[in-house]
């Protein structure tokens, strides 16, 4: 009868994600029967779990990783989940299952750091009744664990792809390929490699070798595992460059052995997913078949270079064995450098504190044996490596001192200084020269100038053997001078009289100064406000005694000249007296003197432009040095006085008349009339006049501040009086029958009027020759009142009134 194939389907399931997304580099499935049993059989699950970051680490020991671990069984030839068959729940549990976990090593010692692996070991007991598992074709079983890697270099989404492995097997065998464990999951760069992954093989079975395709699985990081029947597991999605059969980045064809070698020569760094199948044959009929997904790393492997110590300096960088060493000299030992590692000095056998450079100075107390120890964490396959012995063995030796001969500090400006070595117990001319300034190469000079601060150090190296080598160093401090300047806030370095200059010290923080004027201490005030001449400088001290000093500046203070301007005598206004003013100051010059104030023009006032009142003139006199000074005098303008008589006046003799008058009066003025002939208050403003005679009358009103004056003239025409009786009788009786009129002899045109109660003229007469005696026209008017105007010559007044007629 046929043999019929079984593969059994095994897959792994998580409720939620608890672990990394990326634990997983690899494994492989095995099945053995249980020695002394008919039909008990282990499966066993190796997982190679990746521990570069804390989280694995932690998981791993946690048993994160392989809680909820199960499987199922699925018939091959219709994929029929037969599971049943096996464990009567359906589905072959892990948990409580045994477990080991074995740590995998790496070729040629070298160190992968946290890429380190481990293989973890999962079995689980399983009964196969193969009366009832008896299908021709067989069974298969996948493992399915999420996820991969995600450092994989070769497949697309590493850490989104679970991990299945395949074992399939027959009822003749009683263990399938179990893998022998890599030596290792580092590789070199650039190097032939070889990972070997061969099985060890049961009695009587051979065994083929092949890749096989990387399969992703149905789970996810964020998606439980729900087990389906799966006739065809899906492939991974290969990056550019990579197939089943060339996995890896190599400069050469990739070779799978029939012993299960795997040869290539990696041309790139990385992490590499590849999966090798093992087909175990008896007779040319395959009983089994079991898969192995292997990462593999590449890396650039590096050695570290075997230290060498020699002098330092020397041409000859070959490991020195004996190095002479003198009294009071020293000895720099040197190894090859690297700027990626660390060193350790050791001494007799014990390690030198401090001693950390690839370089170590020794001094003649210290002779004995040294070595080095050189780690470079790069160099991943040998990253230690110590040198051979060097021994240091004594000598005698010279003494060597420095003198600089300004001391060592000093302040810059009186540097250079020299630096003389003394050399005691040898000629000084059996040693070269080296001169440095803080490392820095200065001279091979026998004496050094010295003018900037540091370290300067002096190596004497003898010119024969042993070539001792001496060192002295004197520290140097050269000071700098302070920063002085002086900031002129007044921008002036020439004023007048009055005015200041200020200067202010502009200095370092830290900085004391100190003025001086005419070489004498002046102040040691940061601001100073200058009123004299004289030349001015600053001095500043820092703080390590420099001094330095500000340029130095000249101030020159001019004095003013002296003005005067004596008094300006009043002037009236209404007079056009425009004097020259310059008569009344000193110094006097067109030039450099200049008038102010109202009504001047030049040097020339004019009151009548000025106006009435008190102006202040200003005579503003330049020096020729540019200095200004002023005087003031006031010009008085005074109103003149205004006086006003009227129209001349007339009276008859022996009448008083008061004169009116209009004026300029009060106790700014004083008056005087003239002449006083027929005053009767001569000195009052408005006197009362009573001439006998015509008279002319002067009234001068004078200004009592600027004698301004003003005058008027009065005439008071005197006549003789006329008496105008008020009544006649005219009846015939001789006696007071006419209108007499006494006084009219000196008034020859003298007109005469009389009109009645209606306005109408009687009487007219010129002259009044012939009195008028009460008839009109031939008839006597009658008795009453009557209205007279008697004109005596045209400059009086009319007299009028009335007169009544009696009879």
């Amino acid at each position: 009868m046929r043999l019929r194939l079984l593969i059994i389907l095994l897959c792994i399931t998580t409720v939620q994600p608890l672990f990394a997304q990326d634990p997983f580099v690899g494994g492989y499935l095995q099945l053995s029967k249980v020695s002394g049993t008919t039909n008990q059989f282990q499966l066993t699950v190796h997982l190679y779990i990746s521990l570069h970051n804390a989280t694995n680490q932690a998981d791993l020991a946690s048993g994160a990783l392989t809680k909820d671990l199960r499987a199922k069984v699925f018939r091959k030839r219709d994929n029929v989940d037969v599971t049943t068959n096996i464990d009567a729940s359906g589905v072959i549990d892990f948990t409580g299952g045994s477990s080991t976990s074995i740590d995998l090593n790496y070729p040629n010692n070298c160190n992968i750091g946290t890429l380190k692996s481990k293989d973890l070991v999962l079995g689980k007991n399983i009964t196969l009744d193969f009366t009832q598992l008896s299908a021709p074709d067989g069974y298969y079983v996948i493992v399915e664990r999420c996820c991969r890697s995600s450092q994989l270099v070769n497949i697309a989404n590493p850490s989104s792809t679970s991990l299945i492995l395949y074992l399939f097997f027959t009822n003749a065998i009683t263990q399938t390929p179990v893998f022998q464990e890599a030596q290792g999951s580092f590789y070199c760069l650039n190097q032939v490699n070889f990972v070997n992954l061969p099985v060890i093989n049961s009695n009587g079975t051979s065994t083929e070798y092949s890749f096989e395709p990387l399969y992703k699985g149905l789970s996810s990081p964020s998606s439980p595992l729900v087990l389906p029947q799966l006739a065809s597991p899906k492939e991974v999605t290969w990056l550019s460059g990579y197939s089943t059969s060339s996995p890896i980045a190599s400069s050469i064809p990739i070779v799978l052995s029939n012993a299960g070698t795997v040869q290539f020569q990696p041309n790139k760094e990385g992490l590499y997913a590849m999966k090798i199948m093992a087909t175990q044959k008896i007779g040319g009929n395959i009983i089994s078949q079991a898969q192995v997904e292997y990462d593999v790393l590449v890396k650039d492997c590096k050695e570290v270079e075997k230290p060498r110590i020699y002098i330092e300096g020397s041409a000859n960088t070959a490991h020195t064995n004996t190095i002479t060493l003198c009294q009071r000299s020293y000895r720099v030992l040197e190894t090859q450098a690297n700027p990626n590692a660390t060193y350790q000095w050791y001494y007799n056998g014990n390690p030198l504190s401090g001693a950390t450079t690839n370089k170590l100075r020794i001094n003649d107390d210290v002779t004995g044996d040294y070595r080095v120890e050189i780690k470079d964490p790069t160099a991943t396959c040998k990253p230690t490596e110590t040198s051979l012995l060097t021994r240091v063995i004594g000598a005698g030796g010279v003494g060597l001192s420095l003198a600089p001969s300004l001391g060592t500090t000093i302040c810059e400006d009186i540097a250079p200084g020299t630096i003389t070595p003394s050399i005691s117990g040898a000629n000084p001319a059996d040693f070269s020269y080296d001169w440095t300034l803080d490392n820095f190469t200065l001279t091979s000079n026998r004496e050094a100038a010295y003018d900037r601060s540091g370290v300067y150090r002096l190596v004497i190296t003898q010119k024969a053997s042993p070539f001792c080598t001496f060192d002295a160093s004197v520290n140097i401090a050269v000071n700098p001078l302070p920063q002085v300047s002086v900031q002129n806030i007044s921008n002036k370095t020439e004023v007048c009289e009055g005015e200041v200059v200020t200067l202010k010290a502009d200095v370092n923080t830290g900085t004391t100064w100190l003025w001086q004027k005419d070489g004498a201490n002046f102040s040691s005030d940061q601001t100073i406000n200058i009123t004299q001449s004289g030349n001015y400088q600053l001095q500043a001290t820092s703080d390590k005694g420099c001094k330095k000093n500000a340029p130095e500046v000249v101030i020159r203070v001019y004095p003013k000249p002296t003005v005067t301007f004596a008094p300006i005598p009043s002037f009236c206004e209404a007079k056009n007296l425009s004097t020259d003013l310059s008569i009344y100051v000193t110094p006097v010059s067109s030039n450099a003197g200049v008038f102010s104030g109202k009504g001047m023009t030049g040097s020339v006032f004019d009151p009548s432009k000025a106006g009435s009142g008190v102006w202040p003139i200003v005579y503003e006199y330049t020096s020729a040095d540019g200095c200004k000074n002023s005087a003031t005098s006031n010009a008085v303008v005074d109103r003149v006085p205004r006086v006003q008589l009227g129209e001349d006046i007339t009276i008859f003799r022996g009448q008083q008349v008061q004169i009116p008058v209009v004026g300029s009066q009060g106790s700014g003025y004083s008056f005087t009339w003239s002449p006083t002939t027929g005053l009767l208050n001569p000195t009052d403003f408005s006197p009362t006049a009573a001439p006998i005679s015509h008279q002319e009358y002067t009234l001068e009103v004078v200004a009592n501040t600027s004698r301004c004056k003003a005058s008027d003239k009065i005439n008071v025409f005197v006549y003789p009086k006329i008496d105008i009786p008020n009544s006649f009788t005219p009846n015939g009786d001789r006696i007071n029958d006419t209108w007499e009129l006494d006084g009219i002899d000196e008034y020859p045109n003298i007109e005469v009027k009389i009109y009645n109660r209606w306005g109408n003229e009687i009487f007219y007469s010129k002259g009044y020759s012939q009195p008028f005696d009460g008839i009109q026209e031939g008839q006597r008017i009658p008795t009453g009142t009557y209205y007279y105007v008697i004109k005596p010559n045209v400059n009086l007044p009319a007299l009028t009134g009335y007169v009544t007629v009696v009879k």
